[in-house]
This record gives structure tokens, C-alpha cells and sequence, in this order.
């Protein structure tokens, strides 16, 4: 005669998972959209066109909240460009694939240097070198150096997604190129030398002004919103996909034979799922 098992009993010192983690988790991923929701608006709300306050004027220093002309007697420009207040134009040189259409070289005092560039639906690119070195708010692409064989900060101007301006032509937006760490507060005024390569171009005008510490500053950026909306994902997930599985909608997140879902999520495990949800927030912010 066999005797009856004893019910098995909850092991002592073992809490039994709380049934309201559900409902935190939906809290917790609702505190998150509404954050970046929040933040994402306030970066919209807070945009600012990127110009100086003043217009260009003909300089023969550039210091700080200078805003200089292409005409300007402080720049120095090898010989074939066509300068007007307007911009700098350079000329074809003889073998464009092998020398630059124009060089131009300036001093200046401060700490935030901007170039206005007129880019659009034309090939040419640029070099920039501040004190020999690569102006450092410029991708410095390892192996692509300028005329002189260094490396310099890199920029192309096309950008056929630009609006043109009303004269048809090429609408000019302000780039920053590079940023100084002289302390200006303390009286540093270290004179930096520019070097600018402009390679083809010619007939676009691709230079419009020079301007130092004269830009507003720079809007926040939009990925802590994107970041805190993907974290919310994230921390919702498993919690939606558990619910799925429950209901008549689970063939789509369980495992659909015919699905494209079905070579991705059912074979991960939630925790995995989460992981991918945030990396995949952060891609979309960086880009």
C-alpha cells in the first residue's frame, strides 16, 4: 500500500514573485516615454536658426564675435580666386584631381571657429588644418590628407538635399570647423593659423564668411529623448509579449512558421529582446 505524497510547500525564505511587477513595469515604461516625449518637445520648442546676430563686415582682425567677409583684407587667398562681399570663389585649376582649386589662410584670436559654407548639388570637398593640426570639429578620416600629405578636417559639399536660395544657386549654412581651448576669461590670446584647401567648386561660391564665437549656442540634442522612448520599449516588452502569448494575437509573437517575427524574437529570450530594443534606440539617436 502506497502512501500519499505530502503537497509540496513553498521553500522557506523564498518570496513568492510579486503579481503587481507587471503594473510597475507598465508604470516604470510610462515615466520613460512621457520623459523623452517631454524632452523631445522641449528640444523642438527651444530651436534656434544657427546665425550671428550681426551681418558680415570687412575685417582686418578676426577676434572674438568676428564676423568677417570673403573680402575681408585679414584673409589670404593663393592666386585664381574671384572674391566679391559675397563669397570666394575659387578657380579650375589645372589638373583638379591633383591640386586643390584654392588655398586660404587666416589668423584669428578666440576659441569657436565657423566656416559659412554654400553646399548643394555639387562635388567638391574641403580641408581644414588650425595650428597644423586637423580642425577638430571635422571628421579627420585616417589616410584622406590634404595637399601637403596631412591630416585636416574633411568636408564635402554635397548635399543635394539642401534647399537652393532664391537666386537659384547653392543656400549657404554655417559649419562649425573647430573649437580652441584658449580660457578667454583669463586673458588667453593665442593667435590660431587657419589653412583652408577648397578642392573643384569653382562656379559655386562655396565660401560665404568666417565667424568666431559668433554663433548661438548649440541646441540640445534629440538622442537623451529617442534614448529614454527606446527604454521604454525595452522595459515594456516582456511584459506585452508575455500578454500576447496569452491571447488569439499570440501566432504573430509565439512561433508563426510563415513569419519573419519568427526568425527574430520567439528565439530570444526577453532579457535579449530588451537589450536590442535599447541598442536599437541608440542607433536611431546617433543618426
Amino acid at each position: 500500500m502506497s502512501i500519499p505524497a505530502a503537497p509540496a510547500t513553498p521553500t522557506a525564505g523564498v518570496a513568492p514573485p510579486s503579481r503587481d511587477w507587471g503594473w510597475r513595469r507598465v508604470l516604470t515604461a510610462a515615466i520613460l516615454l512621457l520623459a523623452g516625449i517631454a524632452w523631445l518637445l522641449f528640444v523642438q520648442a527651444n530651436q534656434r536658426p544657427q546665425q550671428p546676430a550681426m551681418a558680415a563686415q570687412t575685417l582686418t582682425a578676426l577676434g572674438p564675435g568676428a564676423i568677417a567677409s570673403m573680402d575681408s583684407p585679414a584673409l589670404v587667398y593663393s592666386p585664381g580666386w574671384r572674391i566679391t562681399p559675397l563669397g570666394a570663389d575659387p578657380g579650375e585649376p589645372a589638373d583638379p584631381w591633383r591640386e586643390p582649386a584654392g588655398v586660404l589662410t587666416f589668423d584669428y584670436r578666440g576659441s569657436e571657429l565657423a566656416l559659412n559654407l554654400a553646399a548643394g548639388d555639387y562635388w567638391a570637398y574641403l580641408y581644414v588644418t588650425v595650428d597644423g593640426q586637423p580642425a577638430n570639429l571635422l571628421p579627420n578620416i585616417r589616410g584622406n590628407v590634404d595637399s601637403r600629405g596631412k591630416p585636416a578636417g574633411y568636408r564635402t559639399f554635397y548635399a543635394p538635399e539642401q534647399p537652393a536660395s532664391g537666386d537659384g544657386g547653392a543656400a549657404p549654412r554655417w559649419q562649425r570647423v573647430h573649437r580652441a581651448t584658449d580660457d578667454l576669461s583669463r586673458g588667453d590670446a593665442i593667435v590660431h593659423t587657419v589653412r583652408v584647401e577648397v578642392w573643384r567648386g569653382w562656379d559655386q561660391t562655396p565660401l560665404r564668411g568666417i565667424a568666431v564665437d559668433a554663433l548661438p549656442p548649440m541646441p540640445a540634442p534629440r538622442w537623451p529623448g529617442v534614448l529614454l522612448a527606446a527604454l521604454a520599449l525595452a522595459v515594456i516588452y516582456p511584459s506585452a509579449a508575455r500578454l500576447a502569448t496569452r491571447g488569439r494575437g499570440a501566432v504573430l509573437l509565439t512561433r508563426p512558421r510563415g513569419s519573419l517575427a519568427a526568425l527574430f524574437l520567439p528565439s530570444l529570450a526577453a532579457q535579449t529582446q530588451a537589450y536590442l530594443a535599447i541598442a536599437a534606440g541608440a542607433l536611431a539617436a546617433a543618426g
